[in-house]
């Protein structure tokens, strides 16, 4: 199956998003980008996507979400 450029930087970047390596696929897309002087929608595409892998990144660090003590769903039953 022959890929197109485009859609094979977008299948490693989703990859890398799949497999939580956030900053690879952050990396990823810095390499892809075209210098700043030509504005198309693939370079906004581009930095669309690095926001995303910034975002997700950010959204599986949320503490409610890590197994500390307790669960955020489960009641405190020690008093």
């Amino acid at each position: 199956m022959i890929m197109e450029k485009e859609d094979e930087v977008l299948h490693i970047y989703f990859t890398h998003l799949s497999q939580l390596c956030y900053e690879k696929a952050k990396e990823h897309i810095e390499r892809e980008k075209e210098p700043k002087v030509t504005v198309t929608s693939w370079n906004t595409l581009l930095n669309l996507l690095q926001h995303l892998a910034l975002a997700e990144k950010s959204y599986m660090d949320i503490g409610f979400l890590q197994n500390k003590h307790k669960g955020f769903l489960r009641k405190d039953v020690s008093t």
